[in-house]
Parts: C-alpha cells; sequence; structure tokens
C-alpha cells in the first residue's frame, strides 16, 4: 500500500512547517472531552503527519469570548479548524460565512447542523464539512422508561440553560409531552453555572420518584453528586454518559463518543494530507450505537423496582450488571 502523500506547508521563506490545527471545545463538558481525545490520541498515533492540535476552551458560554479566540485563529494563521458543540459551531460558521475565516472548517457534536445555521437550508458546504450522529427521537426514553417502570409518576430534568442554542430544550418538552401520555409529571429544571446544579435538585427531592440527566449535560463529579442525593431519597436515577464514574446510576445510556473524534481525524486527513476542500466532502453520519445499561445494585439503593417481564423481553439491547 503506498504512504500518502503529506501536503506541505511552506513558512514564508520557504520552509517547511507543521500544519496548525485550531481545537475549540468548551471545558468541562464530558461529551466534548470524549470527542477532543478521541482525535488527539489518533494524532498522537500518526507523529510523521506533525500536526500541531492546539486547543482553545471556553468555560461558560460566552459567544464574545469565542469570537475573540476567532480573531486569535486568523490573526496566527492557522490552517484547519475544528469545533466540538452547538455554540463553538455557530460562531465559526458566522466567521465562513461572513468571509473573515478561510481555512476549512469542520464541525462536530451538534445534533441539526440546518436548525442552528451552520449549513444553510440549500445544503451547500462552502468552507464547511463535519461529523453528526445519527439521531433517533428522544421521546424513545419515555416510552422505555414507562415500560420498565410502572409506578413512575415525577421526573425532574437538570440542563444547563441554553444548551445546543436552545435546541435540546425544544427536545426535552417533547420528552415531558411524551410522559405526559403516561400521566408521568415532568419538571424541567435549567441551571445557569455548574455551582447551581445540586442546590436546585436538592429542593426538588423529596416530591420526585426519578431524576434524569440528559445527554453530555454533567461531569463526573456531579453525577456522583446526584446520585449520593438519589440514595438518600429513594429516587431512581437515569443517566446518558460518556465517561468512567463511581456514580451509582440505576439506568444508563451509553455511546462511544470518541468515534466522533476519530472521524473528526479521518476529516481532517482528507483536507490536510489529500487536499480536498471540506465542500468536497460529504457530512458524515456515525450510525447510533447507544447502550442501556441497567445497575441492578443501584436500583437495590435507590429501591426500584422494575418490570423483570419488560427487561426480559427487551435483553438484545440491554446490559444488566
Amino acid at each position: 500500500m503506498e504512504k500518502p502523500v503529506i501536503k506541505e506547508f511552506l513558512l514564508p521563506e520557504g520552509k517547511l512547517r507543521a500544519p496548525r490545527i485550531a481545537l475549540l471545545s468548551r471545558a468541562m463538558f464530558p461529551y466534548h472531552s470524549r470527542v477532543m481525545s478521541g482525535f488527539l490520541r489518533r494524532v498522537e498515533a500518526r507523529p510523521d503527519l506533525n500536526w500541531r492540535p492546539i486547543v482553545f476552551f471556553c468555560k461558560e458560554p460566552r459567544v464574545d469570548v469565542m469570537h475573540e479566540q476567532m480573531q486569535e485563529i486568523r490573526n496566527d494563521k492557522y490552517d484547519l479548524v475544528i469545533s466540538i458543540g452547538a455554540l463553538y459551531s455557530s460562531v465559526v460558521a458566522e466567521h465562513v460565512r461572513g468571509k473573515k475565516l478561510t481555512v476549512p472548517f469542520i464541525f462536530s457534536g451538534v445534533t441539526d447542523p440546518f436548525r442552528i445555521g451552520i449549513l444553510p437550508a440549500d445544503g451547500s458546504q462552502e468552507g464547511i464539512t463535519g461529523v453528526v450522529r445519527e439521531q433517533i427521537p428522544y421521546t424513545w426514553l419515555a416510552d422505555f422508561l414507562a415500560i420498565i417502570r410502572r409506578n413512575i409518576k415525577r421526573v425532574l430534568i437538570p440542563y444547563y440553560q441554553n444548551s445546543e442554542l436552545g435546541h435540546l430544550e425544544e427536545r426535552l418538552r417533547m420528552l415531558a409531552d411524551t410522559f405526559a401520555m403516561y400521566d408521568v409529571h415532568v419538571v424541567l429544571m435549567p441551571v445557569g453555572t455548574v455551582d447551581d446544579v445540586v442546590p436546585s435538585v436538592l429542593r426538588h427531592m423529596g416530591v420526585i420518584d426519578t431524576i434524569i440527566i440528559p445527554e453530555g449535560s454533567f461531569v463526573a463529579d456531579l453525577t456522583v453528586a446526584i446520585s449520593k442525593l438519589c440514595k438518600q431519597y429513594h429516587v431512581m436515577l437515569v443517566a446518558h454518559t460518556m465517561e468512567q464514574s463511581t456514580a451509582s446510576i440505576a439506568v444508563t445510556f451509553t455511546q462511544d463518543i470518541a468515534q466522533l473524534g476519530e472521524a473528526l481525524f479521518d476529516i481532517a486527513g482528507k483536507i490536510l494530507i489529500d487536499g480536498k476542500k471540506p465542500s468536497e466532502i460529504p457530512i458524515l453520519t456515525l450510525p447510533n450505537d447507544r447502550k442501556i445499561i441497567v445497575d441492578v445494585a443501584a436500583c437495590v439503593e435507590q429501591r426500584v423496582d422494575l418490570d423483570p417481564i419488560a427487561l426480559f423481553c427487551l435483553n438484545e439491547s440491554i446490559v444488566i450488571r
């Protein structure tokens, strides 16, 4: 097999230089961290490429800070920009559309790039390509929990305000409407900062029987703290998680999010090695690989009774441990 021809990046005096890659990610988001680790792991495995990924973080949803970072990226003449998450991706896309950024751009960690304006409705991709995960209706979670736990009545869903530019809240409202069909009341609880999460959850303990932590919402330490409250108040904890945690979670929905980062590496290779333009690279859709884990010990701690017949009927998609 022939080795790929590495695209040459020249300094003004004609000397070769390493391609500079700007990697933009929100800080303290487990979803983003897993995507980034998948990308960096592939980069480290190919030292012959001599790529230079430079990570730009933003802890709070500060669009002004992100725009300042984009100015730095333009001034320092990066060769590729990669974003993780809806907010960063929309900021970069704005610079691409305004012709302020002329280097290739790859987005990831976005549920619907058309709805939030990263890609125009006509599907044109001038300067932009990306990778997304196959989406399934968020309402399936209500159907699933109603089947395996028939006495579920009051559900609390904490989440960060403006997650996915407000589109997460839209999906959560659809989930609440589906729960209502099973006579289950849902409290959607937006929080502003990390410090708000546990005190806000605590105020609802004693009047709920289930907590759902949406995909990519909280770091492991917060999930552990919530799981301790669930054990104390006998509340079922359901969580989407992407990282190892000591939390006791009755039902976990997990995915190999690092695959997104690995796909970013492959797309970056097509641009930096093969010399392709983003418009020549179709948006990559990874298949949904969600797994469901039922933790028996956590169910006992949280005094959760699950329907064994339902679990048996669904056993092809559930891991019981």
